[in-house]
Order: C-alpha cells, then structure tokens, then sequence
C-alpha cells in the first residue's frame, strides 16, 4: 500500500488535473488539423511510432532476462554484500546459478585488468619473467604484504584487495602457475622456478611474506621422500626477506566440484550439498602431507590452516556450497570471488591472534 502525506496528495492531483488540459488541448489541436482520411492516417503512424520507440527504450533499460544474472549488475559489490550479509540471497534459482557461474569468467578477465593496472609491473610482457604475474596495490595501512605461490595465491590476494586496504601500505602477488616453489627439478637441487631469485630482485620492502601453493600434485615418494629437505631448505632462506613473518599454508582443501556437474545436479533438482566434504574425512586425506609441513621450520614461520575458511568442525562439514546456495569454489581447487573474502577474513583472525596486524 502507498501512503501519500497532504502535500504529496495535492501535488499528484495538481499534475494529474494539468495533465488532462494539455493532453485535451493536443487533441483538439490535432482534430482541427486533420481533414482527410491520409492526414488521420499519419497521424496514428506518428503517435504509434512514437509509442513503439518510448516502449523500445523502456524494455533496452530493463535487464536482459536472458543474459547471466551476474551481469547485469557489479558482481564484486554483490559478491561483497552477500559476504557482509549473512541473509540468503533474494534470487531465483537461475539467477542463483547464472551467478555461480561467473565466477570464473570474473577472475579471468579481471585478473588481467587489475594487473594491467597496478602500480608494479605487469610481467607477462617482461622479457626475463615471461608467463608470471606480478603487480603491486596501495593500501592505506602500515604492512608490506608480498604473496608469493602458483595459481591458489590469487585466492589469497583477491581476499585481501578490497578487505585489507587498512592494514596494507602495499599489496604484492607474484606467482607462477602450477608450480610449487620449493620443488627441484627431479634428480638435482635447482628449484622448478628461482622464487628466490625473485626476492633478491624485489624492489619494496616485505613485513609480512604469504607462501601458498597446491600440494595435490606431489605423488606420496615425494612426499615421504626430498620433500621435507626440499621444503626446509626453501623456507629456511625466507627468514631473511620478511622483516615479521613468513606465513605457510597448510594442504589445501580439494573437492570433485565442477561447473558442468553442478549445473546438472541443480538443473535435477537435487541438492548442491554432495559436493561439500567431511572435515575429518578432509584431514585424514591431507594427514601425510600437513604432517611434512608441520615438521618445516624456520624463524619467523607460521603455518596457517586455510581450509578452516571453509571448514566447520561442529557439523563435520567443510563447505564447497553454502547452505545458502552460494558457491565457495569455482572449481575442485580454485576458491570463487566469494570463497577468497573467506579465506582474506580467517587470515586476518589469524594474524590478529598473533598481534602481527
């Protein structure tokens, strides 16, 4: 119901009773110009045309039912909102899908974009480090923050951007895809990637550095075998770059989610839930390799737990899915723009819990 107050109510009357004497008067314009049957048919083309062109213009400016939901509106600020707002999401369950799916084309359009426009350099086009990604962001804090890693550290960085920007005074990603940076070339003791060589070449300074790669990858004899004397030697060097901490992760959390399966489970009407996980199921699974990475130490290190991000050891539930519907992940390993807020707000639990920031 709309309730109008008495100003409101006279003005409406007002516009409306002045509406109708000069709608009246056109008309009786138009009737004395028109004398023949042609001129009344021009006249009903012009106002059917005028009609069609207010109609077009109206239905150009509603959004597209046909297009994704996620874009037809800002999906980092609606990502945010749903992450700040515990309440479901007031969507369809199309758009509710529409919306889980761009997250994907989000990061790789976006990433490239940020990069592009970031106050470091963009390395795709230097000669020297060709194929890795690099660019520094300003922040309004007092921390140097250099992330380092393959492909998952972007999950660290995109939940950093936005959420940290009082805490970093600089923002750092450097990564390179699929590589894990402690790891030799099998059989010799040079690094598949010099991350070193990188930090020796760093022109900011590092409070805090951030270490995140994938560990699924590495077969068990690697495991069980170099990988400890790899991973210490490669973290033992890192003292010396970071003037407070070097955060480690722990094994990463990896899931069966891909877009194709859960679009056809929505589409069934079944629950999205299958794709989450047992958390102790997930820490069985993960206990050989967060058992080597526990044993690595150094200085200033601190192992770090992400998958608690996503994890809830009350429900034995680690979520792939909100109940809400929303997707944490975008694929088996690679968090969605929503999981990475996650992950950004358990790191920074963590670290105040340290008094680091």
């Amino acid at each position: 119901m709309l309730i109008f107050a008495v100003p409101d109510g006279v003005f409406c009357i007002s516009m409306a009773l002045l509406s109708a004497f000069v709608i009246e008067s056109v008309f009786k314009k138009l009737t004395a110009c028109i004398d023949s049957f042609f001129a009344l048919s021009a006249c009903l083309l012009i106002i059917f045309t005028v009609f069609v062109a207010a109609a077009f213009n109206v239905m150009a400016r509603i959004e597209n039912p046909t297009e994704p939901f996620a874009k037809q509106l800002d999906f980092a600020n609606q990502t945010r909102a749903f992450f700040h707002s515990p309440a479901k999401p007031n969507m369809t369950e199309a758009e509710l899908l529409a919306f889980n799916e761009e997250s994907g084309p989000y990061f790789s359009l976006e990433l490239g974009k940020k990069f592009q426009n970031a106050k470091g350099r963009f390395s795709l086009s230097n000669e020297y480090w060709e194929g890795k990604y690099y660019g520094s962001f300003e922040g309004d804090g007092n921390k140097n923050i250099l992330i380092i890693g393959n492909s998952i550290s972007r999950d660290v960085f995109y939940g950093l951007l936005g959420e940290w920007k009082d805490v970093y005074k600089r923002l750092t990603l450097y990564f390179v895809n699929t590589v894990v940076p402690f790891q030799n070339v099998p059989g010799s003791d040079t690094p598949k990637h010099d991350f070193l060589g990188f930090l020796d070449q760093f022109e900011h300074p590092i409070d805090i550095l951030i270490v995140r790669n994938t560990y699924y990858t590495l077969k068990p004899d690697y495991i069980q075998g170099p990988m400890y004397k790899e991973m210490q030697n490669f973290y033992s060097k890192l003292d010396k770059y970071a003037a407070e901490a070097v955060i480690m992760d722990s094994a990463e959390m990896t899931s069966k989610l891909d877009m194709a399966k859960y679009k056809k489970i929505v589409a069934s009407k079944q629950s999205p839930d299958v794709f989450n996980l047992s958390y102790e199921e997930l820490r069985k699974s993960k206990q050989m390799l967060n058992q080597v990475i526990s044993s690595v130490k150094c200085q200033k290190c601190i192992q770090v737990d992400l998958t608690r991000a996503f994890c809830d050891h009350l429900v034995d539930t680690c979520y792939v899915v909100k109940p809400s519907g929303l997707l944490l992940f975008r694929n088996f390993v690679h968090a969605s723009y929503l999981g990475c807020l996650h992950i950004g707000r358990h790191l920074r639990d963590e670290l105040q819990l340290r008094r680091l920031i």
